[in-house]
């Protein structure tokens, strides 16, 4: 079960992506999943901070994002930090003291 609530230990991964800055780059705002495919095929649009810190969304699995048309299961990466939508009553409050 891929379920997500409060006695769920799942979250939802986002995955992430951004625009190669590129002299030659399209604007490029919201697309469909279609375009998107079509704009990572030709390297418009890469994973999110790939090439400063890959392991950062590397669990985001966006070879698989891009194929599939039903939620999937992925398991955490030593150094993975993706962003992730959580049932509110799952986690603490925020800590005001946090930097970085």
């Amino acid at each position: 079960e891929l379920g997500v609530g409060p006695s769920s230990p799942n979250v939802i991964v986002i995955a992430a992506f951004e625009q190669v800055d590129r002299a030659d780059s399209p604007h490029i705002g919201s697309v469909d999943k279609a375009s998107l495919r079509r704009y990572v095929q030709s390297g418009d649009i890469v994973g999110f901070a790939s090439a400063q810190y890959n392991a950062g969304h590397r669990c985001d699995h966006i070879d698989q994002f891009l194929t599939s048309d039903s939620i999937y299961r992925v398991e955490y990466e030593f150094g993975c930090e993706p962003y992730t939508i959580v049932p509110r009553a799952s986690v603490h409050k925020y800590e005001e003291r946090f930097v970085g």
